[in-house]
């Protein structure tokens, strides 16, 4: 970077490389503030006496904007990992096959997600009132996905008798 100067973020995967140092130098150092902040809780927590608050709520936003952070730097690297994989001749020939299937695939997962979200919106509409599975329609499409790999609790769904 020193060398290069502004020439080094002219491509593409220099700024990617940059992204990712930033984002890990910022995580590994959100690391070691999380950790003191939660020393810091836990010992007003051990000074207080029973019933009184204690605020956990910085440390939990804290927590979720370092997972966001987490979750960037592993999108980088995966980008960095498909750029090697590129150059292997069976994950190029696996390309070529996606590329060639693409439209019957597309096809297909059109015709999918139509009957998938058919299926949760029924689930939806007769369990909705009476199944903690399907008390909204993203929980009842999240408990269609499940039926799909085989977790399904039919005692539950032959129980509600009634059509509201």
């Amino acid at each position: 970077i020193r060398l290069l100067k502004r020439e080094y973020f002219k491509k593409f995967w220099n700024i990617i490389s940059f992204i990712t140092t930033i984002f890990s130098i910022t995580a590994i150092m959100m690391y070691g503030t999380k950790k003191a902040l939660t020393r810091l809780a836990i010992r007003s927590l051990k000074k207080t006496e029973m019933g009184e608050f204690v605020n956990f709520n910085a440390i939990g936003s804290f927590d979720e904007v370092y997972s966001y952070i987490i979750a960037l730097i592993t999108f980088f690297t995966m980008l960095k990992f498909l750029k090697l994989l590129r150059f292997n001749r069976r994950i190029g020939m696996l390309s070529k096959s996606f590329r060639y299937a693409r439209k019957d695939l597309s096809s297909f997962a059109f015709v999918f997600l139509i009957f998938i979200l058919a299926y949760a919106q029924f689930g939806f509409a007769i369990f909705g009132r009476s199944l903690r599975n399907y008390k909204s329609f993203f929980s009842s499409l999240t408990t269609c996905f499940r039926m799909l790999l085989g977790e399904i609790n039919a005692a539950d769904m032959i129980a509600v008798r009634r059509l509201y």
